[in-house]
């Protein structure tokens, strides 16, 4: 992490640190420095709760955390497109087509994977990192926002996705997402390999010729 400097430069107190700054104006350097510090504080805190719900496997809670910082619509996925947790400050009908699928059924829909992965030629449906997307102009995606795909060795154990609904969203956004996404990812591996090893992943055992859950298969 790099160095963060506070400082009094006339009656103001400057906040300096990778390659920016913020100026509270008219404010003297004990308090400016409690206010840069309580932030700091609040952040580690925040981290530290989200640490423990991941391990917890309690990802409808890390999506209530996320919201916390994102103020924003925010949906975490399995590496299967379902639904392990989405922002419950909005309704199903308070968004777009998508947003009022994956409410409902708990899944990514076909015609959102295909227009993500397939219709728009400038976008890497599979980078491994924070990516900004805009699909505005369907009623099916309407939003920009933010994505995270995630893996564990060469497979895609997970993606979550920050919609700009509320307020834009800025370089501080990615680097959070790229903060929750690193302490997800190895949990949402651990439990991809852990479906494939107990056999609970359908597609798996279709393709082995294993015993598998019809009512399952019929909700994919």
């Amino acid at each position: 992490a790099l160095p963060i400097y506070v400082y009094s430069e006339s009656n103001d107190v400057i906040c300096n640190g990778e390659g920016d700054s913020i100026r509270f104006e008219n404010t003297d350097l004990t308090l400016g420095f409690e206010i840069v510090a309580s932030v700091f504080d609040y952040f580690q805190d925040w981290m530290d709760r989200l640490i423990r719900l991941s391990r917890e496997h309690d990802y409808q809670g890390v999506v209530d955390l996320a919201y916390e910082v994102f103020k924003n619509p925010i949906v975490l996925l399995d590496g299967n497109n379902r639904v392990l947790g989405i922002t419950r400050q909005y309704a199903a009908d308070a968004l777009d087509d998508e947003w009022a699928y994956l409410s409902q059924y708990g899944y990514s829909s076909l015609n959102a994977v295909q227009q993500m992965r397939y219709d728009y030629n400038n976008f890497d449906y599979w980078y491994h990192g924070p990516k900004k997307f805009k699909f505005s102009g369907s009623n099916l995606l309407d939003y920009d926002g933010l994505t995270y795909c995630m893996y564990c060795n060469d497979s895609v154990c997970g993606r979550i996705n920050v919609l700009a609904k509320d307020r834009p969203l800025n370089t501080g956004d990615s680097q959070l997402l790229d903060q929750i996404a690193m302490i997800l990812e190895p949990v949402l591996g651990q439990t991809y390999y852990e479906s494939v090893l107990n056999h609970t992943n359908v597609f798996h055992n279709i393709l082995f010729g294993l015993p598998y859950d019809k009512r399952q298969l019929d909700k994919q």
